[in-house]
């Protein structure tokens, strides 16, 4: 992969060097207004620059960037990324894209909300610990309740 983009730091922000990078700068400096903490900062940034970098490999712009791209998006960070990582990504780089160009990505049809799960968007879960308790006594005591832990693994695309 080309590194067009790189995330340097400055005196005061992260920051987004390569041809174009006024849009995405902008878009950091408004995130940065929230008062996030110093590494979730740089981890947008980084997260930005994989997205940009992945469309600047694939020839494209924000201009011809259609929502099946985002699908192909998460199938090339499959291969490296985990599933944590690549929703992460994922949201933030919509979020960019809904400021770019909010015809096409607007965030209500697009992103999953907790309490409602909308189909368009693809996301993974993380493999992950499930406690199933062998008796239904002992739930008012935690000293008493015996649990058996069975790890399950999930993939699943909605």
């Amino acid at each position: 992969m080309n590194r067009h983009y790189t995330v340097i730091r400055t005196a005061d922000a992260w920051r987004i060097r390569g041809i174009g990078a006024d849009g995405p700068n902008q878009f950091l400096e408004r995130v940065n207004l929230r008062g996030l903490a110093e590494g979730s900062l740089r981890t947008y940034a980084f997260d930005l620059v994989v997205a940009l970098n992945w469309m600047c490999d694939r020839s494209k712009t924000i201009e011809n960037l259609r929502r099946q791209d985002l699908y192909d998006f998460v199938r090339d960070q499959q291969q490296g990324a985990r599933a944590v990582t690549i929703n992460r990504r994922l949201r933030f780089f919509h979020r960019y894209l809904a400021q770019a160009k909010p015809d096409e990505f607007a965030p209500r049809d697009f992103i999953r909300s907790r309490r409602r799960r909308t189909q368009s968007l693809p996301y993974m879960k993380e493999p992950r610990l499930v406690k199933l308790p062998l008796t239904d006594r002992g739930f008012g005591d935690r000293r008493k309740v015996t649990c058996s832990i069975i790890p399950v693994a999930i993939l699943q695309m909605e």
